[in-house]
């Protein structure tokens, strides 16, 4: 938690944030590092996930299978998003987990996406 009292922030776990102070303070150094772990580094944006898992959105934000107190989808608790348009193709799970596996599909597509929104 950012300022939340008890909390490790995005330290690592053994450097405390302080708390005395109302503005977030950041890391120290020695807490800061990046790993690089191949075949592990995707990540998904927020839009991503909606499209990807099947979950409902209560007073604008995530609920149901949501992280309790974090408001976040869990993947592991939400059913996967098997809404399809048009009826028949493929669901919008289907095409996240195609684009994740093959980044070339995903830029053929999302160039002839761009140049028709720039063309309006």
């Amino acid at each position: 938690g950012y300022g939340v009292p008890g909390q490790t922030g995005t330290c690592a776990p053994s450097c405390r944030l302080d708390h005395k102070e109302l503005v977030y303070p950041g890391c120290p150094e020695v807490c800061l590092y990046w790993i690089f772990i191949p075949g592990i580094d995707e990540t998904m944006l927020s839009s991503d996930m909606g499209l990807y898992l099947d979950f409902n959105i209560s007073n604008k934000l995530p609920s149901g299978c949501v992280e309790p107190l974090k408001g976040r989808p869990i993947a592991e608790k939400c059913p996967l998003n098997t809404l399809s348009v048009p009826a028949g193709t493929p669901s919008l799970s289907e095409v996240v987990e195609l684009y994740a596996e093959n980044q070339t599909a995903f830029v053929k597509d999302f160039e002839k996406v761009l140049v028709k929104m720039l063309s309006n």
